[in-house]
């Protein structure tokens, strides 16, 4: 009995000990950098819908991933009250209570005894929680954190249903799931894969559940998804139409080296793990872990599409990690005890016997840690600060100007109350200028000396066209007033 009190106490306290770590590592210097442009566009769009009542302007529904009227509208709301840092933090406490469903969805999936699923439990949270995409979307003020958390809170409310015996918790499922895929299209993918294993599981279970599932889950499913294609499909093809020839891969094996680079870690040691489901005769439950793993994977390598990928592979590494999850807790609660007795043939006392089977357990961690967090700085400083520039130009801007921006939604979201959006703020992606577009549309506005700011910068390479006529046409119009860290603001002279 002592003994049963101290092991709940000590995984207690290891589970309190790596939540608080969890929220130290992901509150700490929310400020790392200027707002991604995701994030900046996402509150332009928010902040315009419901403090302005304008969510047409900038066309968001044509080319956003999700309706804007859910996590635009949400970031928004938070950003009046904290600016950047509170949307980012908004992300943080979602990611606490992802990394708590994927503790959940182990424990519920219930595939040994207590003490295994437990201890996997513990290990699953650790491997999501520091993982590199995950802190990385966690400090992320963007729209895939929230539609994963609905996704795995679904899954988890349809696992759960199976105790009760009213549709309260199938429904619910239902309701997350739909608003999953609304908040971000993404999680779309994993309909014929949740479909099939949601029908498997009815079938195994009591009758009566039979008959709730049908009325609580799978019509209310079927009646969202015909409203959703006769509402909000034609924006899905319009999106589709849009990103059509954008972020693609030259090649395949650039999607595998994402993968790698993202997933590499994790996919080395959830392979051997396998064989731990397979000799422990749990084929169908790895199956279908390895089947919700592959279904990000599989759907950018069948539409060829490297653009947010990594961020994506941030659900595929939640499964892969249950896998190892559970091979590490079995490999713990076997070698323990003929370990310890090694160890005393070799004349050591309990406490120093203690003290190597806990350094061996944490010294992968912490290289684990300092891996993923090595990989988190890289991916936070994977686009230029350019809160200089924002401010250079907020400050000196008057509310009649015009502007061209190269660094695009972070300078319109740094220029918004101050000018007219969308018409004063032009960026890279889109202009209509009498009755033209495309390149010469800006060609045109140039040599009409439209604009009276405007900002480069060396970061990307994909208008390099558009800024070398740009730049042909500065000279004896436009003289150069700032020029920082790679970027260029040029006034109209």
């Amino acid at each position: 009995m002592k003994q049963k009190i101290l092991y709940t106490v000590n995984t207690n306290t290891i589970f309190y000990l790596l939540f608080t770590l969890f929220i130290l590592i992901r509150v700490l210097f929310l400020n790392y950098n200027s707002a991604f442009n995701d994030e900046a566009i996402y509150i332009v769009i928010g902040r315009m819908g419901l403090f302005a009542s304008d969510w047409w302007s900038y066309g968001a529904s044509s080319w956003m991933a999700g309706l804007p009227y859910i996590y635009p509208a949400l970031t928004s709301m938070v950003y009046q009250t904290g600016g950047l840092i509170a949307s980012r933090l908004l992300n943080v406490v979602l990611s606490i209570l992802l990394i708590e469903e994927t503790l959940r969805f182990t424990q519920l999936l219930n595939l040994f005894d207590k003490k295994t699923n437990y201890i996997a439990g513990l290990v699953a949270t650790f491997l999501v929680g520091f993982s590199s995409i995950g802190m990385f979307v966690s400090r992320l003020a963007t729209y895939d954190l929230p539609s994963f958390l609905l996704f795995m809170f679904s899954i988890n409310s349809f696992l759960r249903a199976g105790k009760y015996k009213n549709g309260k918790y199938y429904f619910l499922s239902f309701l997350t799931f739909f608003l999953s895929f609304l908040t971000k299209i993404t999680t779309i993918f994993f309909i014929p894969v949740l479909l099939i294993f949601s029908v498997l599981i009815i079938n195994r279970r009591i009758k009566i559940h039979k008959k709730l599932a049908k009325l609580y889950f799978f019509i209310p499913f079927a009646i969202g998804m015909f409203i959703y294609t006769i509402l909000i499909a034609p924006n899905l093809f319009a999106y589709m139409e849009t990103q059509k020839g954008l972020g693609l891969a030259n090649n395949y094996s650039e999607i595998t080296k994402e993968i790698w680079k993202t997933s590499g870690l994790l996919i080395s040691v959830a392979v051997p793990s396998i064989f731990l489901f397979i000799t422990r005769k749990k084929t169908a439950q790895l199956v279908s872990l390895l089947s919700l793993a592959s279904v990000i994977p599989i759907s950018h390598f069948v539409l060829k599409r490297l653009h947010t990928l990594d961020k994506h592979l941030f659900i595929t590494n939640i499964f892969l990690s249950v896998i190892t999850a559970y091979a590490v807790a079995h490999v713990i609660n076997q070698y323990k005890k003929p370990f310890g007795l090694f160890l005393k043939k070799l004349y050591l006392k309990n406490n120093t016997i203690s003290f190597i089977n806990q350094l061996i357990i944490l010294l992968p961690a912490l290289v684990y840690i300092l891996f993923s967090y090595t990989q988190l700085i890289k991916l936070e400083h994977q686009w230029k600060n350019s809160s200089d520039v924002q401010k250079f130009l907020s400050q000196n801007v008057s509310k009649d100007d015009k502007v061209l921006t190269e660094n695009g939604a972070s300078i319109t979201l740094a220029l918004y109350g101050i000018l007219p959006l969308p018409q004063n703020v032009v960026t890279f992606d889109w202009i209509d200028y009498s009755g033209l577009s495309g390149e010469k549309a800006y060609i045109q506005a140039l040599d009409d000396k439209y604009f009276d700011y405007i900002e480069l910068n060396d970061e990307d390479h994909l208008y390099d066209n558009l800024k070398n006529e740009i730049r042909q046409r500065l000279t004896g119009n436009y003289s150069l007033v700032y020029e920082r860290d790679g970027f260029e603001v040029f006034k109209k002279i």
